[in-house]
């Protein structure tokens, strides 16, 4: 009797870290839906209802054949825009294919809106992929504003391009960000602004210039979390990041960040599944 017990308590660890590596591969190989929804007295009745499916951060990754599961999961959402926030590809890509394939297919359910980030801006081929989702009809914001007509309502979208954003890394005294959106404050003067932003690090810059509504990635969520603590690291915020996913609120602005669909430097998950984020816009 006494053997047994000293033999069930040896596999209980085994069974557990079987368990953990089964959960971690599981979920490394699907994504959920996260959904929000968002209120602001400052959204305008017209624009009631409007829903976005935000993409983030899908690095190559294929969920089903040229992402055929992905898409039949954002199509089943029915969005009325599509918003890719950078890093469909990453930083050393060489085939196209897949971010061609993917912004193909979601061209085809809803108005596609895309930025790019901080690994298409180190990938010689972001040229090419910038080209070729032109033709596909995706509309391309790189430090531009673009009108969205829903029903009998507008709005303006905004999107910062990975240069700009890299540039205030880099020489902040310069605030490009902030003279960008300054400029974009003339050229998209809707009365509702969504900004796509690929780096959330910046949040109380694009506070400041008014918009009322951020979609952002870049973290992954960590890519590794430890349960009740969160995040260890994410690039660019260090330990115990600020930003990690979800939504953030300063003044009349509010950020949501998405989780990502893929993996970068580190090529797995844990406690961190990927996530496509639909948002749907309710007003007061």
């Amino acid at each position: 009797m006494k053997k047994q017990r000293k033999k069930s308590r040896r596999l209980l660890p085994l069974l557990l870290l079987t368990l953990l590596i089964a959960f971690t591969i599981w979920q490394n190989l699907s994504f959920t839906v996260t959904r929000y929804d968002y209120t602001s007295p400052a959204l305008p009745a017209g624009l009631d209802g409007l829903k976005i499916a935000l993409v983030s951060d899908v690095h190559d990754i294929s969920y089903g054949e040229d992402n055929s599961t992905l898409l039949t999961a954002i199509a089943k959402e029915e969005p009325d825009l599509i918003a890719i926030t950078g890093d469909l590809i990453s930083k050393d890509t060489t085939d196209l294919r897949p971010a061609i394939a993917l912004s193909k297919g979601c061209t085809a359910i809803a108005p596609t809106y895309y930025v790019t980030g901080n690994h298409e801006r180190r990938n010689p081929l972001c040229a090419d992929l910038i080209t070729e989702l032109t033709a596909l009809g995706v509309t391309v914001l790189d430090d531009t504003a673009a009108p969205f007509i829903y029903g009998d309502a507008k709005l303006s979208l905004w999107g910062l391009g990975s240069e700009t954003q890299y540039q205030e890394m880099t020489e902040p005294e310069k605030g490009a960000i902030t003279f960008t959106l300054n400029r974009l404050r003339v050229e998209g003067n809707e009365r509702f602004r969504i900004l796509l932003a690929h780096e959330p690090d910046y949040f109380s810059t694009y506070a400041k210039s008014g918009v009322d509504l951020i979609l952002s990635g870049h973290t992954h969520g960590g890519q590794i979390r430890i349960p009740l603590l969160g995040a260890v690291v994410v690039s660019g915020q260090g330990f115990l990041p600020k930003y990690q996913y979800g939504i953030y609120q300063e003044g009349q602005s509010t950020m949501v960040v998405s989780k990502g669909l893929g993996n970068s430097v580190i090529p797995f998950r844990i406690f961190c599944q990927p996530e496509l984020v639909i948002i749907t816009l309710k007003a007061q």
